[in-house]
């Protein structure tokens, strides 16, 4: 015994010498090469294709467990369809029934604004239908499919898809009216799922007219006990700088009349334009919902850094900001398009308390103050089975003149509380107050790089949720984000993990990392989001070395509302890089395939199976480093190790914790 603690001792030293640099995993990014403003490429329509577009296959991820699968469905001729957060472009029935809609890829130097839609009773069997908008009676700008930004619902009896169409440019099109006349349709089966019959466009606003311009739709749904169906839908309008909400008057048969549209969001009584999302929705079947943004309130300047009244009187950050109905949509609380519920300042404050005060350059050694966060723009907002609301959002460390990116700390964060005391909240993670946890998707991996257009992959980094209609307590956050994988050798010669030279700049992150590679990572929670104990990359493709012309990326996932306890459902998209419609150089300017995916939670292996693949990951952070060897001696001296910790120690998998394993986990960290 003597002699085991004295080795171990020994080979925790050593290790700590040969894994220099292993706790140096922060990084900063000057604030003026991170704009905050929210950047909104409207899509071209000019079309530079490629001829080669057959030149990168689709690439299936590899099967995790027998419960976890993926169905690729179709084509986009780009993927412009799926940016936008707020749009729900899947849905899966209470009967498990899914309907998808997207954009279609047709033809070269066509139309890259036909809809489509995929139904399957089972999610693994589809129909495709093809050109729902078919011209729907005009033929503006860009010809005859010009629509955008599509959703789907999936209905007890009828599958529908929701969209904007591109209306402006036909001719004869009067000066005052809108720059895009963005118009709202939806269509559905008129024979129910597989019943091959879609009607065709049908007005969403039947009194819309030119001087109205709707984009960025978002849909819910919810079917009361006597099986009536309650849709809605809210609009961005570009042109009247708000958005719009309509509710449903009547469904029968399909066929949906929805009232007339009412002003729910004025951006004229938010902050300085540019800095707030567009709205998303969601509602449950006792017709509680919630509607709303993220964004800074009246009186927040951020061009000259100020924050004055109304603002100053409540929360000067950038916030969640939204509002909920009891009653379909029909009303809301608080009342008027300028008064909102949000997430108080002490719920951030509660957060900073928690996160390093000072970040070190790696490099100089330059000291920076972390005296804030910042938020960007790809979020979700929903309610579950309760009515309770769940919020995401991304947040990154802010000094005076940097952003930080500290693993562990800034990512995704997990929002909620009992709506029932949403108007007085108590403490925070308290019963009757705001509570928020960490989601530990390794975000970093995407945030701290640049995409090809220069701008980090925060931009278009997406963490969507989804939930049991069954069980309230159980949340999924699904979100594409970079996988770095293993450093090069040739700029980590001692195989440490960290760069030889910590000065050293790398234009792209698969220069350092030759396997870095966009995927869909999974975290469940059986608490309501309070904790985080499934955590999976679900597709794991990794760019095959620095010159793999066609990495397989998964980007823009989108989950359903409802899942079930058992599995979360999503789509993504994945770029064919050898396709490019619009000239432009990331995955959204080339064609797309689309992909269906369903994970488990569970899968083949046992309740440890989102650490299969980690073999020495003693302490469950995702990392193999010094740590979990100082952990699994620790354990040898006097046990102390449970749960899954007790099987990825046992990395040569012979039922004994003892120095063979740690002598396996250096050989992991090392590299052998």
């Amino acid at each position: 015994m003597k002699f085991e603690i004295k080795y171990i001792t020994r080979l925790i030293l050593a290790i700590s010498f040969m894994i220099n640099g292993v706790f140096a995993d922060s990084h900063r990014v000057l604030k003026t090469n991170m704009p905050k403003y929210r950047i909104d490429r409207i899509e071209p329509d000019v079309k530079i294709q490629s001829a080669s577009r057959e030149i990168c296959p689709a690439v299936y991820p590899p099967n995790v467990d027998d419960y976890t699968w993926f169905t690729l469905i179709d084509s986009s001729a780009n993927g412009y369809g799926m940016v936008s957060s707020v749009t729900r472009p899947i849905d899966v029935s209470v009967q498990g029934k899914w309907a998808l809609a997207f954009r279609q890829f047709v033809t070269e130097n066509t139309t890259h604004g036909q809809m489509g839609t995929a139904v399957s009773n089972n999610g693994e069997q589809w129909i495709i239908y093809y050109n729902l908008n078919n011209c729907v009676g005009w033929e503006g700008q860009g010809g005859c499919q010009s629509g955008r930004y599509p959703s789907a619902i999936a209905t007890h009896d009828y599958p529908y898809i929701i969209w904007n169409e591109y209306s402006a440019g036909v001719a004869g099109w009067p000066a005052d009216c809108s720059n895009y006349g963005g118009r709202p349709y939806y269509s559905y089966d008129e024979f129910g799922f597989m019943g091959g019959s879609w009607m065709e466009a049908i007005d969403i606003d039947p009194f819309w007219d030119c001087t109205q311009d709707f984009w960025n739709g978002s849909v819910s749904y919810g079917i009361d006990s006597d099986d009536e169906v309650h849709i809605s839908a809210v609009f961005n309008d570009w042109s009247r700088n708000g958005n719009y909400l309509f509710t449903s008057e009547s469904v029968l048969g399909g066929y949906i009349l929805f009232n007339q549209e009412v002003l729910i969001i004025d951006y004229q009584h938010l902050g300085t334009a540019g800095y707030s999302t567009e709205t998303t929705l969601s509602m449950n079947d006792s017709g509680q919902g919630i509607l709303g943004l993220i964004g800074i309130l009246d009186g927040v300047d951020m061009v000259a850094g100020t924050c004055n009244p109304p603002a100053s009187n409540t929360t000067c950050n950038k916030t969640p900001l939204f509002k909920f109905t009891d009653d379909w949509g029909e009303s809301w609380q608080p009342e008027n398009d300028s008064n909102f519920y949000y997430i108080p300042s002490e719920v951030h404050d509660d957060i900073l308390s928690h996160w390093p005060s000072v970040d070190v350059d790696q490099c100089t050694g330059e000291q920076s103050e972390i005296v804030g966060f910042w938020s960007w723009y790809e979020f979700d907002m929903s309610v579950d089975m309760d009515g309770n609301p769940h919020i995401i959002t991304s947040m990154v460390a802010e000094s005076d003149n940097f952003f930080h990116f500290i693993d562990g700390y800034t990512g995704f964060y997990h929002f909620t509380i009992d709506r029932n005391y949403i108007e007085n909240p108590g403490p925070v993670n308290s019963s009757t107050g705001w509570n928020w946890s960490y989601i530990p998707i390794p975000a970093n991996d995407s945030f701290r790089w640049n995409r090809p257009d220069g701008y980090s992959y925060l931009y278009g980094a997406m963490c969507q949720l989804s939930f049991s209609r069954g069980n309230p307590d159980i949340v999924y956050a699904v979100a594409n984000i970079g996988m770095k994988g293993e450093m090069s050798g040739e700029y980590d010669a001692d195989g440490n993990g960290s760069v030889d030279d910590p000065c050293q700049y790398f234009n792209a992150p698969y220069e350092l990392y030759p396997n870095w590679s966009e995927d869909i990572w999974v975290a469940s929670s059986e608490d309501g989001g309070s904790t985080w104990t499934g955590l999976l990359n679900v597709t794991n493709t990794p760019r095959n070395g620095t010159d793999d012309e066609c990495s397989p990326e998964e980007q823009y996932v989108h989950a359903t509302h409802w899942s079930d306890d058992a599995a979360v459902k999503f789509m993504y998209q994945q770029p064919d890089w050898g396709f490019n419609e619009l000239g432009d150089p990331l995955g959204v300017d080339h064609k797309n395939r689309i992909f269906a995916g369903n994970a488990s939670r569970y899968g083949i292996f046992n309740e440890c199976w989102m650490y299969f693949g980690y073999d020495g990951d003693v302490n469950l952070d995702y990392e193999i480093n010094i740590l979990d060897i100082v952990m699994l001696a620790s354990h040898i001296l006097e046990p102390s190790l449970e749960g899954c910790s007790l099987e990825t120690a046992d990395v040569n998998n012979d039922g004994e914790l003892n120095v063979l394993d740690i002598i396996a986990i250096i050989n992991i960290i090392l590299g052998n």
